[in-house]
């Protein structure tokens, strides 16, 4: 809203500072102080003696990382909705609206390795953390680049870390599912893992792709698991069947949303 200037002034109208300016003010500085404290806390739990797969102090890291964001964050809330978890390890197969989304899954009780595109490994301290972190890149250039991206996948399951992949392969613009690639199905059957659905609403409003800020101040993030699902059938049908699953949930989710808030 505008505050008029007194008639005959010549002074322009004062405008109200815009939300969106006062979110990223707060916010960009929160998320990249919270980053790079858990991702020192991590370069130091490298170093103290630790299961070969970097496994447990990993995972307390981005546990940390993905609850704290949150939790404390003076303009992000999320509500997770976890269902009973075995041990694990899963496929995780989740939305995608947002870069948010991979925090708030990491924020799940379970260690957790995410296929990410090769571009982030470039990124400066961040690319070195996914490396030592362990992270996966995805790559398709070549035979032996997707045959070493599997290999490390393989390896994740083998060390119990759950491998979270986005299925869409890129963000989502408009809040839908779009279709999925069946890459992480012929991985969930070849190795006999079961995939554990996520849906997240919420995070495309916050920070969607292709925006260099906030939308909007304050936001609130919802996060809910499905059931597991076991690797049966082709990875064509088992695709096709989580989608399904996903877009449904999806829908209820928003619509209880929508009942609360009315």
């Amino acid at each position: 809203m505008e505050a008029l200037a007194p008639s005959g002034s010549e002074d322009p109208p004062i405008v109200a500072p815009q939300p969106r300016i006062l979110s990223n003010l707060v916010m960009w500085p929160w998320f990249l102080g919270v980053s790079v404290v858990t991702m020192v806390g991590g370069l130091i739990l490298g170093l103290v003696p630790r299961d070969p797969g970097r496994l447990r102090p990993l995972w307390v890291n981005h546990w940390l990382w993905g609850r704290a964001l949150f939790a404390f964050g003076p303009l992000w809330r999320a509500r997770r909705e976890v269902g009973p978890l075995g041990p694990g390890p899963y496929v995780i197969v989740s939305t995608h609206t947002s870069l948010l989304d991979i925090p708030l899954n990491l924020g799940l009780p379970l260690p957790i390795r995410v296929s990410a595109r090769p571009g982030i490994f470039r990124v400066p301290v961040m690319g070195a953390y996914m490396r030592f972190s362990r992270m996966i890149p995805v790559a398709s250039d070549s035979r032996e680049a997707v045959e070493a991206s599997l290999e490390a996948c393989r390896a994740a399951i083998r060390d119990g870390a759950s491998i979270l992949v986005f299925p869409e392969g890129t963000r989502s613009e408009d809040g839908g599912i779009g279709p999925f690639h069946k890459g992480a199905f012929h991985l969930a059957r070849e190795l006999g893992v079961p995939i554990l659905p996520v849906v997240i609403d919420g995070t495309g409003r916050a920070l969607p792709k292709g925006s260099p800020g906030l939308v909007q101040g304050f936001c609130r993030f919802h996060l809910r698991t499905l059931p597991p699902i076991a690797p049966e059938g082709t990875a064509r049908a088992l695709s096709r069947r989580v989608r399904e699953a996903m877009v449904a949930e999806l829908a209820a989710l928003r619509q209880s949303a929508g009942e609360t808030s009315a």
